[in-house]
């Protein structure tokens, strides 16, 4: 499959958060009958000026596993797809709406267990950058100089930005 070049562009947070809360709603209107789940905003759009590839990612944790298979078949009954690299963890599941303007999904759904790395680690990402301004502009800057050597490969992609995340991850987590 041939995948869209990596673009990065900057966007407006009151935009991006007002599209999280009403997913939020949505996500909650469908799960919470049968499923207790903690919801965030998560990746680049929970956090002020940033950049990014324009999507929405939100994480959705739950008790157990079969609470994950449980979301998930939900979700996909009421309009969610598999999303296109769905199958690269075995610890979660990833959906994203039907909604083509980035050939990927505008919002991404993240289904976790609560209290593992998987659920967690994105949110530790998300509040270092919240709480330290700097963070983000050299978050930025990784992000627009991995961009232009990496060309359409998004896997390439998010490896190369991974490594630097996973630094701050674990200093977050030193710190608390």
């Amino acid at each position: 499959m041939n995948m869209p070049k990596v673009t990065l562009v900057s966007y407006f947070f009151e935009e991006n958060y007002a599209k999280y809360q009403q997913q939020k709603e949505i996500l909650l209107s469908l799960l919470k009958p049968k499923i207790n789940p903690v919801i965030e905003h998560i990746g680049s759009t929970a956090i002020p000026e940033t950049i990014g590839k324009g999507m929405v990612d939100i994480s959705v944790g739950v008790k157990s596993w079969d609470e994950v298979l449980l979301a998930r078949d939900i979700l996909l009954k009421n309009g969610f797809r598999e999303g296109s690299n769905s199958q690269e963890r075995a610890n979660r599941v990833f959906l994203c709406n039907n909604n083509n303007t980035t050939n990927a999904g505008d919002i991404h759904i993240h289904i976790t267990i609560l209290d593992t790395d998987e659920f967690l680690d994105p949110i530790y990402f998300r509040d270092a950058l919240l709480s330290n301004p700097s963070l983000v502009k050299k978050y930025n800057h990784i992000k627009k100089s991995i961009s232009q050597t990496v060309d359409n490969d998004r896997k390439a992609y998010k490896q190369k930005k991974g490594v630097w995340i996973n630094s701050v991850i674990k200093n977050q987590k030193e710190r608390l």
